[in-house]
């Protein structure tokens, strides 16, 4: 059984698919339903990330319990804890894009041999949509003129950004179609629906939230919920792709814990404006409203990126404003802003947080109905924002003094988001002997303790890098696979 449908997931059911083991891919929401047609929530997160367009994303960031599911309650402090009903884990486009860590950094996150996991991302590549925007649009201004102006450093370095694309959204893209043209980043949901449909060993069943796991000798018992009521699913396998909080939960209760806290690791997040000196194309609806640039900064000293990140465009800002100018009185002030904003550009900045200490506690419940599995989670963080703000400005100051003059960083207007508002967080169930956790797996995922339960997703990452983790996540999983289902099979 697979438990869930987002990026992790996408090489375990590849690889399954082609095994001939019988498999059961079970999801708490749809693949089948389109993502851009669920309903918006209204909710001020963020003014720069396009996910609130057709996530439908639920923020917890309160003291007070609220529900996770029917059977779990979570609460947060000095935490933004971000998830999703949404099938397939749409992933914001700093998460969804493709970077590759260096050989320091996977040998900091697992055992697998590092040629392994190089090769699973070239595996990655090859079946998915994969490159950046100028290989499918010739519409990419502002990387161009960022280029021109030959930018280079010996330790801040750009390119430009590389993304899995949605292809049906490629298909179809109109420049003016949607406010943020999220359609553009792909969703795992989209690949798994084929890979399912092709193969003749795996099925597939909607709606369908395991709440906790039990083993019966070698057999695994996934207690679930549905529309139609209470249902149990036996297994020889479980993989979890349920994400960081869920995948954890559900391992604690596969080995019986009553309570224990959980390391949370995440990286800090700042948003700065950055400004051009000079003279610069206009806006127009045309500007696609994908990141164009990627950069990241390591100092002399060190062998992995002390802080990476993306530059954006703010033609996502000037499409929302037009909406504005068009209605109103404004109208004549759109030139004058389109002007204005076209010398603006917005860096975002993930540097490692050495300063807040994070936790996720877990707690088997058994006040309310010593008979079911009800667990609390709190999520609770050590607040340290003026250290992670004067650390991010440190970072922001060299990126000014690494780069030409043309461009410079408001360092006034630098904004530190808050822990766990940048949805990255990991490492709940480490490698054992590469971080030390409650819960640790082995080389391939399989939980310590427990035979049979794989983890797949970033919880059982044993290090964070600066750099976006999803695809690396992927990779790990994929350079797993092969052996996981050798191992499946000489045990039928």
């Amino acid at each position: 059984v697979v438990i869930g449908s987002g990026p992790s997931s996408e090489p375990v059911i590849f690889h399954l698919s082609k095994s001939g083991l019988k498999t059961l891919v079970i999801d708490g929401s749809d693949i089948s339903s389109r993502y851009d047609q669920i309903i918006k929530k209204n909710i001020p997160l963020s003014r720069i990330t396009p996910k609130l367009v057709f996530s439908n994303l639920k923020i917890n960031n309160r003291i007070k319990n609220t529900s996770l599911n029917s059977s779990s309650t979570i609460s947060s402090y000095n935490f933004n804890y971000l998830y999703s009903k949404v099938s397939g884990g749409l992933s914001p486009f700093w998460g969804g894009g493709l970077f590759e860590w260096n050989d320091n950094e996977l040998k900091m996150t697992t055992t697998i041999e590092t040629n392994l996991i190089r090769s699973s991302y070239k595996s990655l590549r090859k079946r998915l949509l994969c490159g950046s925007r100028e290989m499918f649009f010739k519409n990419a201004p502002f990387a161009a003129r960022f280029y021109q102006d030959n930018l280079s450093s010996k330790n801040l370095n750009f390119k430009v950004s590389e993304f899995l694309f949605n292809s049906n959204g490629i298909k179809n893209h109109r420049h003016f179609r949607e406010e943020f043209d999220q359609h553009l980043i792909w969703n795992s949901a989209l690949t798994i629906r084929e890979y399912i449909q092709k193969s003749y060993n795996i099925s597939y069943s909607k709606n369908i939230e395991v709440h906790s796991i039990f083993s019966i000798k070698k057999i695994k018992v996934l207690n679930c919920k549905s529309s139609q009521g209470d249902l149990q699913i036996k297994t020889n396998a479980v993989f979890l792709c349920a994400g960081t909080v869920n995948s954890t939960c559900l391992a604690f209760s596969a080995l019986d814990m009553k309570s224990e806290n959980f390391d949370l690791m995440h990286t800090s997040v700042a948003i700065a404006p950055l400004i051009k000196l000079g003279k610069v194309d206009k806006l127009s609806r045309k500007n696609i409203d994908i990141p164009d640039i990627t950069w990241s900064y390591t100092k002399t000293d060190m062998a992995i990126p002390e802080s990476s990140g993306y530059i954006i465009s703010s033609a996502f800002l000037y499409k929302k404003l037009q909406r504005i100018f068009d209605n109103n009185i404004l109208h004549f002030s759109r030139n004058l802003f389109s002007s204005i904003l076209s010398k603006i550009a917005f860096v975002t900045m993930y540097r490692k947080n050495e300063s807040c200490k994070t936790n996720l506690y877990i707690r088997k419940n058994t006040i309310k109905n010593p008979n079911e599995n009800i667990y609390d989670i709190k999520i609770t963080s050590k607040s340290m924002t003026v250290n992670s703000l004067l650390k991010c400005i440190n970072n922001f100051i060299d990126f000014n003094n690494n780069i030409i003059r043309k461009w410079q960083v408001i360092i006034p207007l630098i904004q530190v988001v808050r822990n766990g508002g940048d949805v990255h967080y990991t490492s709940t169930m480490p490698q054992n002997g590469l971080k030390s956790s409650p819960i640790t797996t082995n080389e391939l995922g399989e939980i310590n303790g427990i035979s049979n339960i794989f983890v797949c997703d970033p919880s059982r990452l044993s290090y964070l890098s600066t750099l976006p983790h999803t695809f690396t996540s992927m990779a790990i999983a994929d350079a797993s696979l092969p052996k996981i289902i050798k191992k499946l099979k000489n045990n039928l």
